[in-house]
């Protein structure tokens, strides 16, 4: 997302990027939800509850301590997913605006 700003001074790509990190970030949520009752089929093809410690995001939040808070942390990534998508949408709606005003 920022080669496209940076490098390749592309905002309208920038939004873009933005748009399908806040989508990765929703897609993201059901996983860190399922981190103790690990009854989702995980990327491997695997259910959670099979395959113990396999579960990435139930690792990850045994390791830091914050299993028992995996329902806020998932409704955080959730929130924050639609919050950018929302931001994508009106960064990259705003810039063909702009530069119609430009060519008037």
């Amino acid at each position: 997302m920022l080669t496209f700003l940076i490098k390749n001074k592309n905002p309208f790509g920038a939004s873009v990027g933005l748009w399908l990190t806040g989508q990765s970030l929703m897609d993201l949520a059901p996983y860190i939800d399922d981190a103790i009752d690990q009854k989702l089929i995980l990327p491997g093809g695997l259910i959670g509850a099979d395959a113990p410690g396999n579960h990435d995001w139930g690792n990850i939040l045994i390791d830091l301590a914050m299993l028992e808070r995996h329902p806020q942390i998932a409704t955080f990534a959730d929130s924050g997913g639609v919050f950018i998508m929302a931001l994508a949408l009106v960064w990259g709606g705003f810039l063909p605006y702009k530069q119609y005003l430009n060519q008037s």
